[in-house]
């Protein structure tokens, strides 16, 4: 006959002079059956002394069982969140994830205590929110913020396992964005001029930097170096809610795209007009709607421009940042390294962009940009 353990029950057992190994039962884990254990070898004279040391440990792991009953998952949440704001997470980043926890994570979860979250909650709300027709990449981020609290949960011993990490998740298929092609984007570009100069000289320079919206946005003219042809990507605006602020690219990764002459000459004779109109300093933003660049365009305002002006033309958009995703399609296409493609979109893992060649020549990557720029010969006001 098997005799069942309780937890909470354990034993010490000398496994040399002096040395004695405790143990105390936790429980049995629901996936193997295996029992699941806390070791401690301690030093202790003779039974009493480490059986003394013994009960400490249940004690030990009574405060923990309580305090770990004690605690929502809304506590939790809470607690994760403030522990992201000191650690010098972006405050995009940190707008997303409260959204994210306000919207989906504490209606559904909020009230059940951590200890009492079981994998197969997460994995049928995940089957849920896909039936609520949501992107699967809005699922993936979802559970991600989840997987990320639980995580801080195991290491403050709150839970002994994160639920999220082992739930199976469901196998979406993701809606196919195929890239805009040339002429897509000559026509939005096209388009855009006839509708306002400033949003098609944004345009504009979004393709021949291949860069991310706030990247762009936040270019001044002393990221300009006219004399090598070269932009140099060294910060970003971002809005987290009601927050307005500038910080560094994503991933913190800063690079330099070189110019096509034709990109080179563009950004040039814009300068040039700039001066003219007003009193713009190394300073002033590249692309601004004030006559000395002090201030910089509205991104999302672009953001919500570009995909009314896509329907208008029955283009499709994939993305926020639809021309740098056709950048890199391009370059691809032309036969280029993906190595190539990696470096001039400052891609922290050259795997999104097919990777692991080697480090691509400077002459490699002007080829590269002439390839995506070249649809600026046919598109110049």
């Amino acid at each position: 006959m098997t005799v069942r353990r309780l937890q909470g029950t354990g034993s010490a057992v000398e496994v040399a002079p002096g040395k004695w190994r405790l143990r105390i039962f936790l429980g049995t884990d629901e996936f193997t059956g295996n029992p699941r254990q806390r070791e401690r070898v301690v030093r202790a004279d003779g039974r009493r002394e480490a059986e003394r040391q013994l009960d400490e440990l249940k004690k030990d792991f009574e405060k923990d069982t309580l305090k770990r009953g004690a605690v929502s998952v809304a506590q939790l949440l809470d607690e994760h969140m403030r522990s992201l704001k000191t650690h010098d997470r972006a405050a995009r980043t940190i707008h997303a994830d409260q959204r994210i926890v306000d919207s989906y994570l504490k209606p559904r979860f909020g009230s059940k205590q951590v200890s009492d979250l079981d994998v197969r909650d997460v994995e049928k709300w995940m089957m849920e929110l896909h039936e609520r027709s949501l992107a699967a990449s809005s699922i993936r981020r979802i559970v991600a913020v989840m997987s990320s609290a639980l995580s801080e949960a195991v290491r403050w011993r709150w839970v002994d396992v994160n639920v999220a990490q082992l739930a199976r998740k469901p196998s979406f298929s993701p809606p196919e964005h195929s890239a805009l092609t040339k002429d897509e984007v000559r026509r939005m570009i096209s388009a855009a001029d006839e509708d306002d100069e400033v949003n098609g000289q944004f345009m504009r320079l979004l393709v021949m930097t291949a860069a991310r919206l706030g990247e762009v946005v936040a270019l001044r003219w002393s990221d300009i170096d006219f004399e090598s042809a070269r932009v140099h990507i060294r910060r970003s605006l971002y809005r987290a809610g009601d927050q307005r602020g500038e910080g560094l690219p994503k991933g913190r990764r800063v690079g330099v795209v070189p110019l096509s002459p034709v990109a080179a000459a563009m950004l040039k004779d814009w300068k040039e007009r700039a001066q003219l109109g007003g009193r713009i300093t190394d300073e002033s933003f590249v692309i601004s709607r004030f006559p000395d660049g002090s201030r910089p365009i509205n991104a999302e305002t672009f953001s919500k421009y570009q995909g009314l002006l896509a329907k208008r033309l029955g283009i499709t958009l994939g993305g926020r940042n639809p021309f740098r995703h056709a950048a890199a399609t391009w370059i691809q296409d032309d036969g280029m390294a993906a190595a190539t493609a990696a470096v001039i979109l400052r891609h922290a893992d050259r795997g999104v962009t097919l990777s692991s060649y080697t480090h691509p020549a400077d002459e490699a990557q002007r080829r590269a940009v002439e390839t995506f720029t070249d649809v600026l010969r046919t598109a110049t006001p």
